[in-house]
């Protein structure tokens, strides 16, 4: 509404900007998704390991497109799909991968290149806060779903 007041014509600008920004994220998903499970699944499968990309980066784009419409159909609430997987892989998950993090560093860098105190400790700090927010997260909605 504060475009609109400026201007009625603004409105058109805020559409745009949302649809740019929703269309850009389903756009960018599928790409970050494709990648994502193919690095992943490379390294321990010799079977995606033969495939070209654009053949595996095919597959999954099929995976997705196929069940993501059929979830989308068939649930009555397509939040109760993404709130979970939030939970898990925005928040706590990213708490451990600090954790990670902390690890590869220490276990495969030369002296040199790793990490100094003060960052360490920032990332141990963030790594806590997060893990624990999201095991609270995990937990309230558990309480809520049973």
């Amino acid at each position: 509404q504060f475009l609109t007041n400026i201007h009625p014509a603004l409105r058109w600008v805020y559409v745009l900007g949302i649809f740019a920004a929703i269309g850009g994220t389903v756009y960018g998903a599928y790409e970050v998704y494709a990648r994502t499970a193919y690095e992943c699944l490379a390294v321990v499968s010799a079977r995606v390991r033969a495939l070209s990309y654009q053949r595996f980066r095919g597959g999954v784009l099929i995976y997705t497109g196929v069940f993501g419409l059929l979830l989308l159909w068939t649930m009555s609430d397509p939040v109760a799909i993404i709130t979970p997987a939030s939970i898990l892989g925005g928040v706590f998950t990213c708490g451990l991968w600090c954790f990670a993090m902390i690890w590869t560093d220490r276990r495969f860098l030369p002296r040199a290149f790793q990490m100094g105190r003060g960052l360490i400790t920032l990332l141990s700090i963030s790594g806590t806060l997060l893990t624990a927010l999201g095991a609270k997260a995990i937990l309230d909605y558990l309480g809520q779903v049973l």
